[in-house]
């Protein structure tokens, strides 16, 4: 595992034991396969860089609301990025 900062980890090497990556991670490498930046991300989920990044950096899990408006800017459903949630109907 590659320590970036003391709260960020490499996205390429941070998984946990069961082989799947942390949701900040997923997160990360999500918006960085697109090439968008956290503000990026903040227009097209209707939030803030601050609070993006705070996700990321932090591995807050967000709200209903806004876990549906990232997943729906990268194109997936909430479980690709937050594993341990489960998708409403119609997601």
């Amino acid at each position: 595992m590659t320590i970036i900062h003391p709260l960020v980890y490499d996205s390429n090497t941070t998984q946990t034991e069961g082989g799947a990556m942390p949701p900040n991670a997923r997160l990360r490498e999500l918006r960085a396969a697109r090439r968008m930046t956290q503000g990026d991300l903040a227009v097209a989920a209707r939030s803030t860089v601050p609070y993006i990044g705070f996700i990321e950096r932090a591995g807050h899990t967000p709200g209903p609301d806004l876990r549906r408006r990232i997943a729906k800017a990268f194109g997936v459903v909430e479980s690709e990025i937050w594993p341990d949630i489960t998708d409403n109907a119609g997601n």
